[in-house]
């Protein structure tokens, strides 16, 4: 009787943990699906923009972990046609290291130096 006890008290257990799985991965997903994303290809970055906040965000945040050239890989490494900018944000968003007003700041400051690369 009370291995039947504990047996039905782990299956439901699990079946509990593999449901709220699925439910955060569902949530975190519609999340960075919902993010507001503003539509600039690479390049083509207002001259206006000031970076300086960016750079400070970057260092805060990325530059512990990740060096500036892997920073910008998956920007320079886009494929035609797509936009790079707006999977940038998607990734720092899934990332979740920054908050979602700190990401375009971060990505403005990366567009400008992409300039500082050699290809």
């Amino acid at each position: 009787m009370r291995q039947s006890l504990v047996n039905r008290s782990v299956m439901v257990l699990s079946g509990v943990f593999v449901a709220a799985c699925i439910a955060f991965a569902v949530a975190v997903e519609r999340g960075s699906q919902d993010a507001a994303v503003t539509i600039i290809a690479p390049g083509d970055m207002a001259p206006a923009v000031d970076v300086s906040a960016g750079a400070t965000l970057y260092e805060l945040r990325c530059e512990r972990c990740h060096t500036l050239d892997e920073s910008l890989a998956p920007l320079l490494e886009a494929e035609p046609g797509t936009d790079a900018r707006a999977e940038y944000l998607k990734m720092l968003q899934r990332h979740r290291k920054s908050s979602a007003e700190e990401n375009e700041p971060i990505t403005d400051y990366l567009q400008s130096q992409m300039s500082t690369i050699d290809p």
